[in-house]
């Protein structure tokens, strides 16, 4: 089944339109921003579309943001298991693996370059 991209794609364009987007100036984030076009259908619906394959230029995390946009717009009820049990974060030198700070707490680390 094809994802549809025209309510989320118009819901993220009055976001960055309207300041409604947190973008601290990460320069891979904006370096795609730039390199988003937008494809308009026969009903003038809108969905991003990126360049060629053997293009250097990539927008996957735009294409990314407007995808968790169009699951968050579904509204779907539930807790999302990060909530009740955490973040468990592999590949650490311990034998067990660390759980992250539960839901509510923010995990800052202190790079505000971006």
């Amino acid at each position: 089944m094809r994802e549809n991209f025209a309510e989320p794609t118009r819901e993220f364009e009055r976001l960055v339109i309207g300041g409604g987007l947190r973008h601290p100036g990460h320069p891979v984030l904006t370096w795609m921003a730039q390199h988003v076009h937008v494809k308009h259908d026969v009903n003038n619906n809108k969905r991003p579309v990126k360049p060629a394959d053997d293009d250097h230029r990539k927008i996957d995390g735009i294409t990314a943001a407007v995808m968790a946009l169009a699951r968050a717009m579904l509204g779907q009820p539930g807790v999302s298991i990060y909530e009740t049990q955490g973040l468990t974060i592999i590949g650490q030198e311990e034998a067990a693996p660390t759980v992250a700070a539960p839901a509510g707490w923010l995990l800052d680390d202190d790079d505000d370059r971006w």
